[in-house]
C-alpha cells in the first residue's frame, strides 16, 4: 500500500467505522433509555389511573351506596374497587392484550386476582418493608419479561369492614365469596397489589424499529460525510500533490536538467507554497547551472592555456635537458682530457675545472674553485681573453 490515497482511504474508513460504532452505541443507549422512559411513563400513568378509579369508588361511590342500601349490603359492580377497576381495564386490554393491569393478592376472594410466584415475592418484599409501598423494575411473569409497577394496598381502618372479622362483613360479600378468603387481615399487612406490567417484547419491537430507522439514517449521513471528507481531501491535497509529484518525475526524466519548467498550483495554502518553493528552487538551480557553465568555460580556457604553456615548457625542458646531457657528456670528455686546462666560471669565478688545469697551473682543484680565473691569465692577454669570453 504505497499510495497516499489508499492510506487515506483506509484511515478515513477506520475512523468512519469507529465513529459509526460509537454513534450506534450512543444512539442505542439513548433510544433504549428513551423508550424505557416512555414505557415507564405509560405504566405510571396506567397505575395512576387504576388508583384514581379505586379511590373514586372507595371515597365517593361506596359511601353513596351505603346511604342508599345500608352497610349490610354490598353491590359488587359498584362498590368493589378491584372489581370496578378490573372491569374498566378489561376493556382497555382488548386493545393491548399482552398488558397486565390487575389487582393481585396472596389470599384473594376472587381467584382471578390470585398473585403469581413473582408477584408473591413482591408482596413478601412489601411485608418485610412496612415503610415501602411502591416497587418498579423488570420482572418475569409467567415466563415473559415485563416492565412492571406495583402499588401495595395495606390493611387500615377503612378496610376492617370487608377484610376484618367475617361476622362484621356485609352479608352480600359472604354470600358471594364465603367467609374464608380475604378476612382476618392484621393492620398494616399487604392485602394485595395494584399491578401494571408492560411486556418488554413490545419495548423491543418499538426499540428496534426506531433504532433501525435511526441507525439507517445515521449510517447514510455518515457515508455522505465520509465521501464528502474524502473527496475534499482528495481535491485539495492528494490531486495537487500528485500534480507536483508527476512534475518532479518529468523533470527528473528530462535530459535538459538545466532548465526545469515551473509548476503552478492554484490556492493560497501549504501545497501552493510548496509549488512556489519548487519554482523558486528551479530558478535558483537554473542560475547556478548558468554560473557553473561560465566558470567551467573560463576554467577550461585557462586550463587549455596552461596546458599549452606546459607543453611548451615540457618541450623546452626536454630540449634543455638534451642539450645539458650533451654538454655534460662533452664536458666530461674534456674534463678527463689531460692535453689542456678547462674551467667553468660564473662571471670569472671558477666553479669547476678539469685535471689538466691543475697540472697546467700547479694549483689543486680545491684551490682553483672560487678563484678568479683572470688571475691565471698573463696580464698582457687578459683583455683579449675577456673579449673572447663575452663573445661566447
Amino acid at each position: 500500500m504505497k499510495s497516499i490515497t489508499s492510506k487515506l482511504l483506509v484511515a478515513v474508513g477506520i475512523i468512519a467505522v469507529l465513529f459509526a460504532l460509537l454513534l450506534f452505541y450512543s444512539s442505542y443507549s439513548q433510544t433504549r433509555n428513551r423508550i424505557y422512559e416512555v414505557i415507564g411513563d405509560q405504566a405510571a400513568m396506567a397505575l395512576k389511573f387504576d388508583l384514581a378509579i379505586r379511590s373514586y369508588v372507595a371515597d365517593h361511590i361506596r359511601p353513596v351506596m351505603y346511604d342508599l342500601i345500608g352497610e349490610e349490603e354490598f353491590i359488587l359492580e359498584t362498590m368493589s374497587t378491584s372489581y370496578v377497576a378490573r372491569s374498566i381495564f378489561e376493556d382497555v386490554r382488548t386493545e393491548f392484550p399482552d398488558y397486565i393491569i390487575k389487582f393481585s393478592s396472596d389470599n384473594p376472594r376472587n381467584p382471578i386476582n390470585q398473585a403469581g410466584p413473582e408477584e408473591m415475592e413482591i408482596i413478601a418484599l412489601f411485608n418485610d418493608n412496612p415503610d415501602r409501598n411502591r416497587w418498579e423494575g423488570t420482572i418475569t411473569i409467567q415466563g415473559k419479561p415485563y416492565m412492571a409497577k406495583f402499588n401495595a394496598r395495606r390493611m387500615d381502618e377503612s378496610c376492617i369492614l370487608c377484610h376484618g372479622n367475617p361476622a362484621d362483613a356485609p352479608a352480600s360479600i359472604i354470600e358471594i365469596y364465603g367467609d374464608t378468603a380475604g378476612f382476618h387481615r392484621p393492620m398494616g399487612q399487604v392485602i394485595g397489589m395494584d399491578t401494571v406490567a408492560i411486556p418488554l417484547t413490545a419495548v423491543s419491537e418499538n426499540f428496534w424499529h426506531e433504532m433501525g430507522t435511526t441507525f439507517f439514517i445515521s449510517l447514510l449521513l455518515l457515508m455522505v460525510f465520509f465521501l464528502a471528507v474524502f473527496m475534499t481531501v482528495k481535491t485539495l491535497v492528494i490531486d495537487r500533490l500528485s500534480m507536483i509529484s508527476r512534475h518532479f518525475a518529468r523533470a527528473a526524466d528530462d535530459s535538459g536538467y538545466t532548465r526545469i519548467p515551473a509548476e503552478f498550483i492554484r490556492g493560497r495554502d501549504e501545497i501552493s507554497d510548496l509549488a512556489a518553493g519548487f519554482n523558486t528552487l528551479s530558478e535558483k538551480l537554473e542560475e547556478s547551472y548558468a554560473a557553473l557553465d561560465q566558470k567551467i568555460q573560463k576554467r577550461t580556457q585557462t586550463l587549455e592555456i596552461v596546458n599549452q604553456q606546459l607543453i611548451r615548457e615540457i618541450t623546452e625542458r626536454k630540449k634543455t635537458e638534451k642539450a645539458l646531457r650533451e654538454s655534460e657528456e662533452r664536458f666530461r670528455a674534456l674534463h678527463n682530457a689531460s692535453f689542456g686546462g678547462i674551467a667553468i666560471h660564473d662571471n670569472g669565478v671558477i666553479i669547476d675545472c678539469n685535471r689538466g688545469l691543475t697540472q697546467l697551473t700547479g694549483y689543486t682543484r680545491e684551490e682553483l674553485l672560487g678563484m678568479n680565473g683572470m688571475g691565471l691569465i698573463a696580464p698582457e692577454y687578459r683583455q683579449e681573453t675577456m673579449a673572447k669570453v663575452y663573445t661566447g
